[in-house]
């Protein structure tokens, strides 16, 4: 009889141990299946998508300056300067590439744009007041690379790159600008044809014409561009590299078998 009882709590055991590991792993491959579609990627897959294509920037530039008044004494006396930065326009247009084993980048981009940059300087002092200002027209071009992090419905793009400006109108000393700049951006995907990717871009230093300073000299202030740029990526999905059925080019399987017969009577 105490046999029978052990035998009978033993299978209970047992039982209830596989169910409770059944209802565990059941619970856990749920959570991973939720977390896989909450992080589904939007961004190309390299095995499904063109690994390389167009990509169009249109943008806002604006200078960042000191939000508080810059004092000079020489010797007319005091010299108050307060500067302050325009909102202006750019547009770009490149190509990008997705690369698949390149450690954290996940596509590299360059391309050629536009770029007006616009800022003011007000002073006041015991010589005078007025004010100076300035309109740089800018051709770039610009080389990025890419790291993707995926989120919720989109993802996180932050960028590391160069730009290479040469100003064809406007005022300043030199004709040359070049930076390393920082990008940082959110993704989303409309459609199969587009991502779109709003972003913020500064300068991180200055290889030309000052060390290391990103900030630009305009008569006696400084100010530092950002870009604010919505990209619009054209995607394309890949075409299938097997001919369709039905396709005349290719041989029918009775005029393989005729074929095959051909060949063993020789």
């Amino acid at each position: 009889m105490m046999f029978r009882i052990f035998i009978i709590i033993i299978s209970l055991f047992f039982i209830s141990e596989s169910l409770f590991a059944q209802k565990f792993r059941h619970r856990k491959e749920k959570k991973v299946a939720a977390y896989s579609k909450k992080v589904q990627s939007v961004f190309p897959d390299p095995f499904e998508y063109d690994l390389k294509g167009w990509h169009f920037d249109p943008a806002l530039t604006y200078e960042i300056t000191r939000p508080f008044p810059k004092k000079i004494s020489g010797d007319e006396g005091e010299t108050t300067f307060k500067p302050r930065g325009k909102i202006r326009g750019y547009l770009g247009i490149g190509r990008y590439r997705i690369v698949e084993y390149w450690y954290l980048v996940n596509y590299v981009d360059y391309g050629l744009a536009y770029k007006w940059m616009a800022g003011r300087e007000l002073y006041e002092g015991a010589g005078g007041s007025g004010e100076n200002k300035f309109n740089d027209h800018h051709l770039t071009g610009n080389l990025n690379f890419n790291n993707i992090k995926d989120l919720q419905n989109g993802f996180l793009q932050n960028s590391l790159g160069l730009n290479v400006d040469y100003k064809f109108l406007g005022a300043g000393s030199s004709p040359f600008i070049a930076q390393l700049h920082y990008k940082i951006g959110y993704g989303y995907k409309p459609n199969d044809k587009w991502l779109i990717i709003p972003s913020l871009e500064f300068p991180l230093m200055s290889f030309y014409p000052g060390i290391p300073n990103p900030m630009l000299q305009y008569f006696s202030s400084r100010y530092l561009p950002v870009i604010f740029s919505v990209r619009l990526m054209r995607i394309k999905k890949k075409t299938e590299d097997c001919p369709p059925v039905g396709n005349p080019a290719m041989p029918s399987l009775q005029e393989m078998q005729d074929m095959m017969q051909q060949e063993n009577q020789r």
